[in-house]
């Protein structure tokens, strides 16, 4: 089953501050995070590696278990990502 997830960057790349992606089988467990920062699990995306690139930081905000591309699609539709973040809100969003 699919898993999206999100990342925080430490600081904004250009206009972006998170990034929302989707993988297979990557789960809660916290041996995941390391692996989707590095893109092990999620493959090199473009804004990850340019984000690494700039020394920017980055954390897994939160791991959404099962979701899939429609909820994807809803929360980058919504263009507001830092209301599904944990680190950048106290009440984060849930996903609909």
């Amino acid at each position: 089953m699919p898993d999206l997830f999100l990342l925080h960057f430490e600081q904004p790349y250009h206009h972006a501050r998170h990034y929302l992606g989707y993988a297979v089988g990557v789960g809660r467990g916290s041996r995941y995070a390391a692996a989707i920062v590095n893109g092990f699990a999620i493959g090199p995306h473009e804004l990850v590696m340019a984000a690494q690139g700039a020394g920017i930081t980055m954390q897994v905000a939160d791991v959404l278990v099962g979701e899939g591309r429609a909820t994807q699609r809803r929360m980058r539709a919504s263009h507001n990502l830092s209301r599904y973040c944990r680190l950048c809100s106290s009440s984060p969003a849930a996903p609909r």
